[in-house]
This record gives structure tokens, C-alpha cells and sequence, in this order.
């Protein structure tokens, strides 16, 4: 069993599983079982149902409150708390302890405690509160009792052997606290309420000579069924940690906090994570690059479905006394409406009640940011569980916020006007005139910029990117530009088409000369995954800083190699390409990958699934050891932008497996010679199963995409052979963006390592400012940076002239805007690959799909005309015809606000003199290829027509035929987009084709083909 699935349910599955008579054995988890993960109010929930059998169900309410129910299940579980993270043990807390609040009934086998694990070493604890037909856990010899809360409970400690944990299979024990009387009747409904104090159970397992010098893991309340029915309604759930156990139990006075300099006791810049800002209600939130207000990070608030869902933070009563006045400020910003009503809130408890008091209100026009603030609010007398949160009034609209303060009274005052992102000239208006300030700088022609409003991608650098960045918001038509209005935010496309334009092959010597520039580090650190130590070098930049946070790339060895094998390699490349500035400065880790409780190292030549799984469990032993040993000791920056991952050989294989596993920790892939075994083969030395299936290749949630995603493979490379390339075909089938860079002649060694490497150090950690939750070039744009057509002037700066193009396009639309609908999975494919195409609409036709038209105009479609009815043209007058072309001209104008291209499509193909007189101010398009997927053609039929028309060279620059209206013809793209790009080719609108190539779209005239 993959340890990636037992993660996904042991937490659900070992609680339940432990009734030691009426339970079976534990069974295999697998893709089918449903689950149900988040967190809301601060509290992390969970919905765990065995295999998906039966019926489960879980609504996750306010502040740890949920209501659940169960029929017909194997095995299930429903539980709110918190993942404490495993930095301390129990006695560091000060106390913890739950108040709750339940209607509990159970039908069968089902109990109702607060759950948890701890770590080094692993426990599973419950304190069982109530219970139905089965009392837990099945022990019958009692370590001794405790009594808290007015309630006696019996000691148990069972063990489990060689069974699935939180680190996978092993043998752990498990500690319980079992209520003496039951307060719950199975088979009826009960209101049980009370206070459960966790602390003092701990206590008790500690004197009782339980081991609980473990950190602590988690802590939740936990509603369980096994093989039973049942429901369960938590209507409080108040986890109350650091303010003693509840039960009569000491509280160590808390540490006193001061103000720093400012005044200020939290100032919140996100430049190094949330900073104990979380989600309010069904929000998300993450830290991403971009337009923020104050250096180069903001966070965003996207998922919201009511008023009040945004951005919180608890307050300590400790800091922030009731009573007292303190000085609030937040600054707030949105994309998507012409002004918005922000709002700062305080949620607090005052005689048991819950209170919402407006701490600021503000209104913000759209992609400006503005100041809630408060510098004399006074924290009610009597108030507890401080909430401080940001909301909109009275929309659900996304939203960013940045520079959040609170301290002392007076400490905050107005903010500072910040400079309008784009307003290049500083003349207050973003215009056409700023772009050409800008290109003027970037092109070394007079011109006085202004820096702070010019650096679109906030990396302190003007250069191409922000040209490329302020076209995209000039022409879009709107401030959010597909990416939620961060507009400073390079697309995953973007970024890889940029590496894509200068890759090489050719590596100066200049890149590989020894260099002494970076210092050389061996550490030890502790493998939990290995139980043992393990090494790695640790290459730091030059002039390495403690004071400074660096970006850090992990560099894996080959088969049976160790954390040496690179060392010079890395430091020569990295340090060289560091020193001229080429690359950023970054941390360089070369690791020892082989993770096995058994073995230190596999035995030299021993090519065996055992050998390989010791190297596939790296993933765990990096993400879980290793990394967090880094971000403890060295000054490290976090987030996927800052997170990359790359190897050779062996090392090739774990670095596409890791990546590919875990793109929400690693934005940048690499491998160089990559050997087999991602996904099932067959080579000279053994069958490797695959660690997934080839389908399963592919990073799953395209809002993840890897900046830069780079296989380096030769084409003599005697050891592993072609698998390099077969790893780029089953991505490219897949439709997953990525560079294949193959070296003509490279063998398995430094002809493809140093090509790979220099390529992959030299450009990653340029996002300037990208998204740490990766959502940035899937949104609606994916490096569309054009001038949409319909505006009146192309733009084609994202075109490369030098490469081979087509202009594919699409007629009868339009569909409708469903996933599975052809129309959408045809818009999709192109948008996921950064191309664009025209789109020839019948007025008639569109119906109640106008939001089609729409959403492929807001994608940098060509929206182009097919008439108004799809009459032959030669059989109608001239009157009609010209009213067929007026008529659908206007239906276009009306849904996208704009005119459409001049362009018409002739139905069926025909004209004649009469046609091209009376329209002789329209461009009228035939098309040089026609996929005939009309008359039936299939999906590989279609695929078939354009891969033979660009091999033998009637593709290059010719209009190509194809209908929406066919699931055939969406199937057949999904596959062409990322094929042709992966091999140089562009697919652009018609327009955009005429346009770079210096050609004009005569009006009257019937093009084919841009000759």
C-alpha cells in the first residue's frame, strides 16, 4: 500500500477500528472512500467513510459545530479541531480543554470522544464520553481511574501492531479514558453537555506510567460509527487551549507581551506567511505575489459564499485587554466591482452571547486599496474569544488584504497613497501612454519611469515581464485579467514560455569553472521515516545572511549514490550563475535519498522494488524531516514559489514523482535522465509497478501548474535509454505543460546533468511574486497577454515569429458553458496552453449561451461573425446577405460590449461575386484545411489531418477548419494543444496570424491561407 493513501484515511480509520471483539481486521483503504477535509473558523474537520458504502454526511457549522449522520456504513468518522503541528508536548500548552454540546444518538456500534495522535513517539489517544452498543475499547484491565469534570474514567493502553498510523505501518500504542457512565442510550437521542477537561486525562496517563513526552499532533472531537447507523448534532465545540484544564487546574500566568517600537503587536506584511490569519466561514485564503500594497506578498480571500465569510484572527485576551483602547488598521483591496464596502469586525463573547462590533468601515474602488482602520477602539469590558475579521457588507466578492496592524491606542494612523500599479508616467490615469513610457525605458530610448507604479511583478526589476504585464491590463478590458486582478502575478504559462525562449543546450564555460563562492555545509539531521540520521550538504549563496530569507532548490543523487554526488556540480553552477547575478540567490540542498527503518543504504547492484521503494519513501522523509529541519535552522523562505525540486537519474525519478505527488509544496520541477518507474515499465533490470498510473501523470489541479517544469534527456544515454522521453510523451498526451529538452549525442552523465541544471538554476525563482497557492496562469488567462482582437489593434508581442503557426477555428457556436460541454473543453484546452483562436458564432444560434461568447472573449478568443442564420450566401440577395452580417454583428456587440472582429466565416464554404461586392469591407474566411469533423471525422481522424499537414509542411500559416459542436473535435484538441506546443508550434487567432506576418485581411476577399 502506497503510504500517500494510508495519509489520506488513518486518522478516520484506526479510531474506529479498535473494537476488539466485534471488530473485524483493519481493511485496505483505496481511491473510493469519500472524505470530506477543510477548515473553518480556525477549526480543521474531516468526513472519513470507509469505501464510500452506505450513507455519511457531515455540514460543518460555526466555530468547531457541525451535524453529522450515518446509515449502512462500514466504517466512518466525523470530527472538528485542530492539528497542533507536533513542535510541542502537551505540558508547553498551558492547558487545554473542551466545552461541548451535543444531541448524540446513536443506533449500534458508535462512540462519541476527543481524538488525537502524538509523535516521537506515535500514540493514538481517545477520551471517550459517551458511547452506543459497544463500550471502547474492549480491554478489560484497567490502569486505574480518573475523575475531571465531575466524572470517573478508566485507564487503558492497547497496542497496535505493525498497523497504518499518521507515518504510515507501524506498531504504536493507543491511551484511553473511558467514561464510567454512559450517558448516551443507544437507539434514542440524547442532549449530553458538559466540559471535557484533556489536560487532566494527560495527566492521568502520565502518572498512570504512561509515555506522554510525545509532541502533540492534533486534537478534535470525534463522532465514530462502525457497521451501524446513526446521527449526531455538535452544536458547541469550544477548544480552549493555554488557559489551564478546566477543571480547577493551575494557569501559569501568561508570558507578558510588549509592543514593539511602533506600538504595534501584530503587524501582518504576509512577505513570510498568514501569520495566524486564517479563513472565516467557507473562505480561503492564501499569501500570493502581486499588486500588494507593501512589498512583494498580500493575501487573498477567494471562496466566499455569505457576507460575513473572510479573513480572521484571534486576539489574546492576554495582549488585547477588555476594557481597554487599542489602535486597529488594515488595508483591503478587490478587482472585480467598481466599489466595494469593506468592513472590520471584532467577534467577541460578552455574557455568553456573541458579539459583532464594527471596529472600521471603508468603501474601495476596484484595484485600489484602501484603509479600514481605527486608531482608539476600545475592547469591551467582560469580552472574550476575540475575533478581529475583515468582510465585505454586502457581497460575497474576492478580495486582498495587506499591512494589517493592531497595538497600542494611536499607533496607527492614515496610510500612505500608494502609487497606481501601471501608472507608468505618474499622470494619475493607466493608459496606452504608460506602455509606451515603459517600452521606451526597456528599449534604452528617453524615458523617466516611475518605479514604483512600473514594476508590475514587484521583483525590483523593470524589464520585458513588466511590459508584458501592463499590456495584459491595458487590453483585457478589465482590472482583474483572468487572475483575480493580480495583475503583478506571472502566469505558470508566462513564466515557462519564457524559459521555453532561452533554453540551451549549450552551456558556457564560464557557468562550470570552479567557484568558491558558496559555503559548503554537511548537516545531520533525524529521519522519522528512517528512524535514524540521516546527511545532507547544505550549499548556501553567496553572502549568505541570517538576516535575509532565501528561496531553496533540493538536489537528488543517483541509484546507490549519497548526498555528495552533486556537491561540485551545484556549487560550481549555482555559485557562478549566483555570482553574476544570473541566478537569484538561493539555498541548495543536496540530499541522500534512500529512506528505509531497515537499511541504511541498499545493497550496491541490488535493482529490486524493495530498493526502489526505499528511494520512493524520500517523499516523505523531505516533506516531513528534511524540509522542516531547514525552515528550524537555516533562513529560509516558504511556499511552493520559493520550493523547487530536481535530480538525476534515480534522483530524476523521485524529483518527478515528488513534484508531481506534492505541487502545493513545489512550484519548480526538474530531472535530468529520469529513470523508469513513475509509472509502470519494464527495463533491462526489473518491472517497476509505477508509483501511478500513466494517466495518473500529471499534476491534478491545474491551479498548482509548476512555474517551470524541465526533462533534460540524450538521445545516447545507454542506462536509461528512451524512458526520459517517454516521460514527456505521457505528459504531453496527458496535457500537462512541461519543456523536453533533448541533447543530441547526451549520454548518462554531465552532458545532460550540466545542461539540465544550468538551465533549471538559472531560472527558477523569477515568478516576481507569484501565487504561494499556485493559482496564477489557470484563471482565465495562461499567458494570454494580447490585445484581444476585438479591441481594433492586435497585439502579437506574445507571438514568436520564428516559430511555426496555425490558425485553428471553430464554427456554429455557441454550445453553452458546462465543463462537459465540447464548446468548453475546446476553450479550455486552447487556454490551458496559452494559445488563442477565432470563434465564428451564428446570431441564431447563440440562444441562452451568450455566456460562452463571453467567457471565450474574456480569454483572448476572436469572436468573429457566421451570420445571423447560416444561409448559402449565394443563394440570397445582396439586401439579405449584408443583413445576415449587420444582424449577428450586433448580437456579438451586445454580449461582449465591444465590437467584433470584422471577420465572417462563409457558411457552407460558398461566395461568389455578389457575396464579396456586398461585403466588401469584410474579410471573408474559407480555410486551407478542413478537418471534415463535420462529416463525421473522429477524434484520432482529426488528429490524423493536422499532424500529417504539419509534418509535411501545409499546416505552417494556413486556416484550419473545425466545428465546437462536437465532442470529437474537444477530444481530438485536448490533445493538439499541449502536442503542438510541445513541439514549437503556436496556434493563434486569424487575425493575430495575418498580423505577424505583416499581412492585410482584405475586406470582399476570401482567405484561406496567410501566404
Amino acid at each position: 500500500m502506497k503510504k500517500g493513501v494510508i495519509k489520506k484515511f488513518v486518522c478516520g480509520l484506526l479510531t474506529g477500528l479498535v473494537f476488539a471483539m466485534s471488530a473485524p481486521a483493519i481493511p485496505v483503504a483505496h481511491a473510493a472512500d469519500q472524505q470530506q477535509m477543510g477548515t473553518k473558523d480556525g477549526y480543521d474537520y474531516e468526513l472519513w467513510n470507509q469505501n464510500y458504502q452506505g450513507t455519511a454526511t457531515m455540514d460543518v457549522g460555526s466555530n468547531g459545530a457541525f451535524t453529522c449522520s450515518w446509515s449502512g456504513i462500514e466504517n466512518c468518522l466525523f470530527r472538528t479541531g485542530k492539528k497542533l503541528g507536533s513542535t510541542k508536548k502537551y505540558g508547553d500548552y498551558n492547558g487545554m480543554y473542551v466545552d461541548y454540546d451535543v444531541d448524540y444518538e446513536p443506533r449500534g456500534n458508535s462512540y462519541m470522544c476527543i481524538y488525537g495522535w502524538t509523535e516521537n513517539p506515535t500514540v493514538e489517544y481517545y477520551i471517550v464520553e459517551a458511547w452506543g452498543s459497544w463500550r471502547p475499547p474492549g480491554a478489560t484491565n484497567s490502569l486505574g481511574t480518573v475523575e475531571a469534570n465531575g466524572h470517573k474514567y478508566d485507564i487503558y493502553r492497547t497496542e497496535r501492531v505493525n498497523k497504518p498510523s499518521i507515518h504510515g505501518i507501524e506498531t504504536f500504542y493507543q491511551y484511553w479514558s473511558v467514561r464510567q457512565d454512559n450517558p448516551a442510550v443507544n437507539n434514542a437521542k440524547t442532549h449530553i453537555e458538559g466540559r471535557i477537561s484533556i489536560s487532566k486525562h494527560f495527566d492521568a496517563w502520565a502518572a498512570a506510567g504512561l509515555d506522554m513526552s510525545g509532541t502533540m499532533y492534533e486534537v478534535a472531537l470525534n463522532i465514530e460509527g462502525y457497521q451501524s447507523n446513526g446521527s449526531a448534532s455538535v452544536n458547541k465545540n469550544g477548544l480552549v487551549i493555554g488557559e489551564g484544564d478546566g477543571d480547577g487546574g493551575v494557569v501559569e500566568p501568561p508570558t507578558p507581551v510588549e509592543p514593539d517600537v511602533n506600538g504595534y503587536y501584530f503587524h501582518s506584511t504576509y512577505e513570510d506567511g498568514e501569520d495566524s490569519w486564517s479563513g472565516r466561514g467557507d473562505a480561503t485564503v492564501s499569501v500570493t505575489g502581486g499588486n500588494a500594497y507593501d512589498g512583494s506578498k498580500m493575501m487573498s480571500v477567494t471562496g466566499r459564499t455569505d457576507t460575513w465569510n473572510g479573513v480572521a484572527r484571534s486576539l489574546s485576551t492576554s495582549v488585547f485587554k477588555p476594557g481597554s483602547k487599542y489602535g486597529f488598521s488594515v488595508m483591503a483591496m478587490q478587482n472585480a466591482t467598481a466599489s466595494e464596502d469593506f468592513k472590520l469586525t471584532l467577534q467577541c463573547t460578552i455574557d455568553g452571547e456573541d458579539q459583532y462590533l464594527t471596529v472600521a468601515e471603508n468603501t474601495g474602488a476596484k484595484g485600489e486599496w484602501v484603509q479600514l482602520s481605527n486608531p482608539s477602539f476600545t475592547i469591551p469590558s467582560g469580552a472574550s474569544n476575540l475575533i478581529l475579521y475583515v468582510e465585505t457588507i454586502d457581497s460575497t466578492t474576492n478580495f486582498y488584504i495587506d499591512e494589517a496592524i493592531g497595538g497600542v491606542e494611536d499607533c496607527v494612523g492614515e496610510a500612505d497613497k500608494k502609487a497606481k500599479l501601471g501608472d507608468v508616467n505618474a499622470d494619475g490615469t493607466v493608459d496606452a501612454a504608460d506602455l509606451k513610457e515603459l517600452q521606451n525605458y526597456i528599449i534604452g530610448r528617453k524615458a523617466s519611469p516611475n518605479y514604483e507604479s512600473s514594476d508590475m511583478n514587484a521583483d525590483g526589476v523593470l524589464n520585458s515581464i513588466d511590459v508584458v504585464l501592463l499590456r495584459k491590463a491595458l487590453f483585457s478590458g478589465s482590472g482583474d485579467n483572468g487572475d483575480n486582478g493580480n495583475t503583478g502575478t506571472i502566469s505558470t504559462s508566462e513564466y515557462m514560455e519564457n524559459v521555453r525562449a532561452n533554453l540551451t543546450s549549450n552551456v558556457p564555460s564560464s557557468a562550470t569553472a570552479d567557484s568558491n563562492a558558496c559555503t559548503v555545509k554537511e548537516i545531520t539531521y533525524f529521519s522519522t521515516n528512517a528512524n535514524r540520521n540521516k546527511k545532507a550538504n547544505v550549499i548556501l549563496p553567496p553572502g549568505y545572511n541570517e538576516n535575509e530569507k532565501y528561496p531553496v532548490v533540493y538536489v537528488q543523487h543517483g541509484i546507490f549514490g549519497s548526498h555528495n554526488d552533486l556537491v561540485n556540480t551545484m556549487k560550481n553552477i549555482g555559485g557562478n550563475l549566483m555570482q553574476s547575478g544570473e541566478a537569484e540567490k538561493m539555498i541548495i540542498v543536496c540530499t541522500s535519498m534512500f529512506t528505509s527503518k531497515t537499511q541504511e543504504q541498499p545493497a550496491m547492484g541490488s535493482f529490486t522494488v524493495e530498493t526502489t521503494t526505499g528511494y520512493d519513501n524520500f517523499l516523505y522523509d523531505l516533506t516531513e524531516d528534511l524540509m522542516p529541519y531547514m525552515e528550524q535552522n537555516f533562513s529560509v523562505k516558504t511556499g511552493r514559489e520559493n520550493t523547487a525540486i530536481t535530480g538525476f537519474s534515480m534522483g530524476g525519478r523521485e524529483s518527478l514523482y515528488i513534484g508531481i505527488s506534492r505541487p502545493d509544496v513545489f512550484g519548480f520541477i526538474g530531472a535530468a535522465c529520469p529513470a523508469p518507474g513513475v509509472t509502470p515499465a519494464q527495463d533491462s533490470f526489473m518491472t517497476h509497478p509505477g508509483n501511478m498510473q500513466e494517466s495518473e501523470f500529471r499534476i491534478k489541479d491545474s491551479a498548482y501548474n509548476p512555474y517551470l517544469f524541465l526533462i533534460t534527456g540524450g538521445t545516447n544515454d545507454s542506462v536509461v535509454g528512451t524512458f526520459p522521453k517517454q516521460y514527456h510523451e505521457i505528459l504531453t498526451t496527458n496535457g500537462q505543460d512541461h519543456i523536453w529538452q533533448e541533447i543530441q549525442g547526451g549520454g548518462h552523465d554531465d552532458s545532460c546533468i550540466v545542461p539540465q541544471m544550468y538551465n533549471f538554476i538559472r531560472n527558477i525563482f523569477k515568478t516576481g511574486g507569484s501565487s504561494n497557492s499556485g493559482n496564477s496562469g489557470n484563471n482565465g488567462d495562461n499567458g494570454n497577454n494580447n490585445n484581444n482582437p476585438a479591441t481594433g489593434e492586435v497585439d502579437i508581442s506574445w507571438i514568436d515569429p520564428s516559430k511555426p503557426m496555425v490558425a485553428i477555428s471553430f464554427d456554429d457556436g455557441a454550445v453553452g458553458t458546462s465543463p462537459t460541454s465540447s464548446s468548453m473543453r475546446i476553450l479550455n484546452a486552447l487556454n490551458d496552453s496559452g494559445f488563442h483562436a477565432t470563434f465564428f458564432y451564428v446570431g441564431n444560434w447563440i440562444g441562452n449561451n451568450q455566456a460562452e461568447v463571453k467567457t471565450a472573449f474574456d480569454m483572448g478568443m476572436e469572436i468573429a461573425n457566421h451570420t445571423n442564420s447560416h444561409p448559402n450566401l449565394t443563394n440570397i440577395s445582396a439586401s439579405e446577405i449584408r443583413s445576415e452580417y449587420d444582424t449577428c454583428a450586433s448580437k456579438l456587440k451586445a454580449i461582449i460590449g465591444v465590437e467584433p472582429s470584422k471577420l465572417m466565416r462563409l457558411p457552407y464554404l460558398a461566395s461568389n461575386s455578389t457575396v464579396q461586392s456586398t461585403l466588401s469591407d469584410v474579410p471573408l474566411i474559407s480555410c486551407a484545411i478542413d478537418t471534415q469533423d463535420w462529416n463525421g471525422a473522429s477524434k484520432d481522424q482529426i488528429i490524423s489531418t493536422i499532424t500529417n499537414a504539419m509534418n509535411n509542411g501545409s499546416l505552417d500559416n494556413s486556416i484550419v477548419l473545425c466545428h465546437e459542436t462536437y465532442n470529437a473535435t474537444a477530444e481530438a484538441m485536448e490533445y493538439l494543444c499541449p502536442y503542438l506546443k510541445s513541439q514549437g508550434w503556436q496556434i493563434v487567432t486569424i487575425s493575430e496570424m495575418y498580423a505577424v506576418n505583416g499581412k492585410t485581411l482584405a475586406g470582399g476577399q476570401v482567405h484561406t491561407k496567410c501566404n
